[in-house]
């Protein structure tokens, strides 16, 4: 992978306006949402104690280093981070619209960092697999430390289903991988470019229906082949930013959303 090729590895951290760690242990997750379970509490504390030696800001150090090593400016690359909760939340406004109501998938998360979006996810749904794509080399590796830490700590005390997903963290551009087995995406778009997003649009096309895209900041702007689902806000580690879900449409609804007026 040349350093000057449109790469997608860290979601978004030209830090905005960083917000303080969150304390109170039921708020609600969002508005509108059921507040904190003693599932997701239980969760949360796997999780925390999975990334305690990596805090935000030493992920946003090591990929600031990198780039500037490695003189790497696009946007693209930019660190930012999706806390638990939004994650969390995201399943939750899906299962009650009742998509991702049955075990099993396939999960990618675009610009994985230190892999915390993607171990929510494990936490969260009953996933065949999942794996997170990084293009920074350092911050992939200290993904791989995280995942040694978690199969070491945490692996043994998940349910049965979550112990079986095939859980890796890949040091690849989201561009020249191979996804279309997807069946639930997530990216933290804030600091894609127009580029990137294209690429993500035209991989997507060949994802197949039903496909979950969960965009933060940014949606697939494809209305033929991506139906909106919902839109909500929710703190990230720069600030508030709008989260979209949306689902891969099947031919009929292709089809449909072609013949609308004014498609």
């Amino acid at each position: 992978m040349s350093d000057d090729s449109d790469l997608s590895g860290s979601g978004s951290d030209d830090e905005p306006v960083e917000s303080g760690p969150e304390e109170e242990e039921d708020r609600p997750v969002t508005a509108g949402h059921a507040r904190v379970t003693k599932e997701q509490k239980k969760a949360a504390a796997q999780w925390e104690a999975v990334f305690a030696e990596w805090p935000t800001e030493r992920a946003k150090a090591l990929s600031r280093a990198e780039r500037a090593e490695r003189n790497m400016t696009h946007s693209s690359l930019v660190y930012g981070e999706t806390p638990f909760r939004a994650v969390w939340a995201a399943f939750d406004r899906l299962h009650a619209l009742g998509e991702c109501t049955q075990g099993g998938g396939n999960f990618y998360d675009f610009g994985s960092g230190t892999g915390k979006a993607t171990l929510a996810a494990v936490l969260a749904h009953d996933f065949h697999k999942c794996r997170g794509l990084e293009v920074l080399a350092q911050l992939h590796g200290a993904s791989m430390e995280v995942l040694e830490r978690w199969n070491a700590t945490t692996h043994a005390a998940l349910p049965p289903a979550k112990q079986r997903c095939d859980v890796r963290f890949l040091n690849q551009d989201i561009a020249a991988t191979e996804w279309r087995d997807a069946t639930f995406v997530f990216a933290s778009c804030a600091c894609f470019n127009e580029q990137l997003m294209r690429t993500i649009a035209e991989k997507g096309e060949e994802c197949r229906a039903g496909c979950i895209f969960v965009g933060v900041a940014k949606r697939i702007d494809d209305e033929r082949h991506w139906e909106l689902l919902d839109e909500s806000e929710h703190e990230m580690s720069w600030g508030p930013a709008p989260v979209y879900i949306q689902r891969r449409r099947t031919a009929e609804e292709e089809l449909g959303a072609a013949l609308a007026p004014g498609s």
